[in-house]
């Protein structure tokens, strides 16, 4: 939706299709995901604002909440085309906090990694 909807308007965008989101979010000014999971957190990491198109997914109305503390969330085309022009950004961190990160300290992947070495 977003490919169709940037190319029938002519906007300055580049769309990235395949390959992982952290390739390309570092040098976004701004993220479209279609999808609630490892992408949306990548870009919930830097400071840009986010759309989240979510028409097929089923959410739970409270996460919705959550995510609209620091994302646009749009639940149908016609939302979507409407927040287009008007995409905001948000440093809530709520979402990360509760589903992305422990503790939203930045130190995840150390943890994690902590845990793997105690393991073998």
């Amino acid at each position: 939706l977003a490919y169709e909807f940037v190319r029938q308007h002519h906007m300055n965008f580049k769309i990235y299709t395949h390959g992982h989101a952290y390739e390309f979010i570092t040098g976004a000014d701004m993220v479209f995901v279609d999808d609630v999971g490892g992408d949306l957190l990548n870009a919930m990491l830097k400071n840009i604002p986010i759309c989240l198109y979510a028409s097929m997914q089923l959410i739970d109305p409270h996460v919705i909440g959550i995510l609209s503390k620091r994302c646009e969330v749009c639940l149908t085309k016609q939302e979507f085309e409407n927040i287009m022009p008007d995409i905001r950004y948000s440093d809530n961190t709520e979402f990360l906090r509760l589903y992305g990160t422990h503790l939203n300290d930045g130190q995840s992947a150390a943890r994690a990694v902590a845990v793997l070495t105690k393991v073998t």
